[in-house]
């Protein structure tokens, strides 16, 4: 009886330790896999050149015989109020009192990341909206919204919102981007372009990951 009860006692802690060291793995992998995550929307590209800038770079790789992949994006920037998308319920809070800045993209150059998404004429839909401010601010699609770009006003359908991740968090700040026609955007663009930070952007991911520490070091 004495070694049946020892043997349970062993088999209880077995068991226990068991369901920690479990536990402590999944944890461990859930902090690995948002830490992978959350660079890869800090930067969704192994290396990133902003207004038309760095190009020696490019030109480097192509020297020593490193392949890559380019994606290239014109930038814009408008101004529109972030309750017309969220619910009812928040659509008073003072936190919503200004207007927010958001980088504006073509659907041309969306389609070099995912082809198979159309717009009708005004139509827009927001991209790279799925990190922490999603989570705490969640945003409605099939909305009717008005952005600012300059002194002008442009009503827009917010189609979907989407958890592509195109542009570099220095140039978002987080916050979601507008994919609109390219008709619009070079309305939005004239009217913008004189205050806009950020005019373009290169994403650059290195074809063999074998040759990404020799990009580093060039970079």
């Amino acid at each position: 009886m004495h070694r049946m009860k020892g043997n349970a006692k062993s088999l209880t802690l077995i068991t226990i330790l068991t369901g920690l060291s479990v536990g402590i793995t999944s944890l461990s992998y859930i902090g690995y896999y948002s830490s992978e995550e959350s660079a890869r929307q800090a930067s969704p590209y192994d290396f990133i050149l902003l207004n038309d800038q760095g190009f020696e770079f490019l030109d480097q790789l192509r020297l020593e015989g490193i392949g890559s992949d380019q994606d290239s994006f014109r930038l814009s920037e408008v101004t529109f109020n972030i309750k017309d998308l969220v619910e009812e319920s928040l659509k008073d809070s003072p936190l919503f009192s200004h207007g927010v800045t958001s980088s504006v993209i073509l659907i041309s150059d969306f389609h070099k990341v995912e082809p198979n998404v159309e717009l009708k004429e005004g139509e827009a839909f927001l991209t790279s909206y799925a990190n922490l401010f999603a989570e705490l601010l969640p945003l409605q699609k099939e909305k009717d919204i008005v952005i600012k770009a300059g002194d002008i006003e442009i009503p827009l359908f917010i189609k979907d919102i989407r958890e592509d991740y195109i542009l570099a968090n220095k140039i978002t700040y987080g916050n979601p981007v507008f994919v609109v026609s390219d008709d619009l955007f070079e309305k939005i663009n004239k009217e913008a372009k004189k205050t806009a930070i950020w005019r373009s952007q290169i994403g650059i991911n290195i074809t063999e990951q074998s040759d990404l520490h020799r990009a580093e070091h060039i970079y």
